[in-house]
């Protein structure tokens, strides 16, 4: 192969074969977007499951498991406490009975064999205002001992005979005796005497 000198051009592109060759450029139009996995990256996910999962189980742990068996802890020593205080009380009332029975036992050495046996006062003032006020009032009254003494003016003979009832009904009367005397009155009513025996102190029959 021979070079024609003369005729060389040096700004054109110089070739040694006969036949030109071609420039050629790549004809892939796809892109691999395939990235190796990350190890690391994996690790981290799997740390963080783990972590997940370990807080539910604990917090299942502590609704279902811990706080029942606090509840019911707590529920015992509660029981325990009051029974203790129920034991207490009990021990405080078995020494307040022999207490009030070695009270009463020197308080009524006090008394008199007549006072000992004397109607309670308080019941007495019940018996007048149930068994008599309701029917009439009550001009005088007079009490000695368990003997109630009252006094009415100007009452029928009706009404003398329904405190009479009523009286006997109250367990706290023995019997009831009635003096009446005529009098001035334009109703027509009498005087009445009741005088009524009360029972003693303690239930015994009045003497």
């Amino acid at each position: 192969m021979k070079l024609d000198l003369k005729n060389l051009n040096l700004d054109s592109e110089i070739s040694l074969s006969k036949r030109s060759r071609k420039q050629v450029f790549p004809t892939k139009t796809t892109v691999n977007l395939l990235q190796k996995p990350d190890k690391r990256l994996a690790r981290r996910k799997l740390l963080i499951r783990s972590l997940f999962a370990l807080f539910v189980i604990a917090a299942l742990v502590i609704i279902f498991v811990i706080r029942p068996l606090f509840t019911a802890v707590n529920l015992k020593m509660q029981v325990a406490n009051a029974q203790a205080e129920l034991t207490e009380l009990e021990s405080q009332n078995g020494e307040y009975q022999s207490v009030y029975e070695e009270y009463v036992h020197y308080a009524t050495n006090f008394m008199t064999a007549d006072e000992s046996v004397l109607h309670d006062r308080a019941d007495v003032l019940n018996i007048i205002k149930t068994r008599v006020l309701t029917e009439s009032d009550i001009n005088a009254v007079t009490l000695t001992g368990n003997a109630l003494t009252l006094v009415i003016n100007d009452i029928s003979l009706t009404k003398i005979a329904t405190i009479v009832s009523n009286l006997q009904s109250d367990d706290g009367v023995s019997y009831v005796t009635v003096a009446t005397a005529a009098t001035n009155s334009a109703s027509g009513g009498v005087q009445a005497t009741l005088t009524v025996t009360l029972e003693n102190a303690g239930g015994e029959e009045a003497s």
